[in-house]
């Protein structure tokens, strides 16, 4: 007799159902926000959405100059879906150069009080954030190595920042 994981069952209609609602209720509320959605940002946000369960509406992602980002709120609501009981943020301060805007983190996260948890990195400068969040170079690599951290836990890929 096959044994079957619950967790890895065939998500029911009433799931299927949600997220494809939830697909189109994102794809509405980015189109109402942002005018000019190409069809590949549109395929992404798609991808996104069903992978993840981000919701644009919540504020779980944004589009900067084409791309798409995952919000703090985003991760948050991310990280306590895959039940992620903490995170540990840390700036690796041998990487930053505040004069340059040249920021390194390091993340742990969480599952439980005994995991030893789950590492990743971010980084973020001038060079490889978008014109709009200059100056703001710290918080987009603290996101980014939360983002693929929290997301880690999963075994899965982080999200593309592309669009």
């Amino acid at each position: 007799m096959t044994t079957i994981d619950k967790r890895k069952a065939i998500p029911s209609r009433r799931h299927v159902t949600a997220v494809k609602r939830l697909v189109r209720s994102n794809v509405a509320s980015a189109r109402a926000r942002w005018n000019n959605l190409g069809s590949s940002a549109v395929s992404l946000l798609q991808e996104l959405t069903r992978d993840y369960l981000l919701c644009v509406p919540l504020g779980d992602l944004i589009l900067l100059e084409g791309r798409w980002y995952v919000t703090h709120a985003g991760l948050l609501r991310l990280a306590r879906r895959k039940r992620c009981s903490g995170i540990r943020v840390q700036p690796v301060r041998d990487f930053c150069d505040p004069n340059h805007g040249r920021w390194v983190f390091a993340a742990t996260v969480f599952t439980s009080r005994d995991c030893k948890g789950f590492a990743g990195y971010g980084d973020a400068d001038v060079s490889n954030v978008s014109s709009l969040v200059r100056g703001a170079e710290m918080r987009v690599a603290d996101r980014f190595c939360c983002r693929a951290d929290t997301i880690s836990t999963t075994g899965a890929q982080a999200p593309a920042a592309t669009g």
